[in-house]
């Protein structure tokens, strides 16, 4: 059997851990489009740059980075709960966010493979 689980046995395990976990990875995956966005127009290569560089970076800094910043912005109760979860909790929600990268790196690789043809 694979090691590897699906987005949607994340979202289950983190379900019967917090309700609120999901919500809590939508607002920094939303936070970090939002804040490249007021950067960068989408559909250029730096807004997509932008996000690629949140990848090598753990879930409490880009927390701790984007906390309060204007909307979408991530709440200090979120940065506060990621500092006091439970590491396996804690690594529960790290690991869906790096699927999400390696899904996002995926893509923008794609892009800029077909920019360079």
């Amino acid at each position: 059997m694979s090691e590897t689980k699906s987005i949607a046995e994340y979202i289950r395990e983190l379900q019967m851990v917090d309700e609120r976990a999901p919500e809590v990875l939508n607002r920094i995956i939303g936070a970090i489009e939002g804040h490249c966005e007021k950067l960068y127009r989408i559909g250029e290569n730096k807004y997509y740059e932008c996000i690629a560089s949140y990848a090598d970076k753990s879930l409490l800094e880009i927390a701790e980075e984007l906390e309060g910043y204007r909307e979408p912005y991530i709440p200090h109760w979120m940065v506060e709960a990621l500092r006091n979860m439970p590491k396996k909790h804690y690594d529960i929600l790290e690991n869906y966010l790096k699927k999400e990268f390696d899904r996002f790196l995926k893509v923008y690789k794609k892009r800029l493979a077909l920019q360079t043809e």
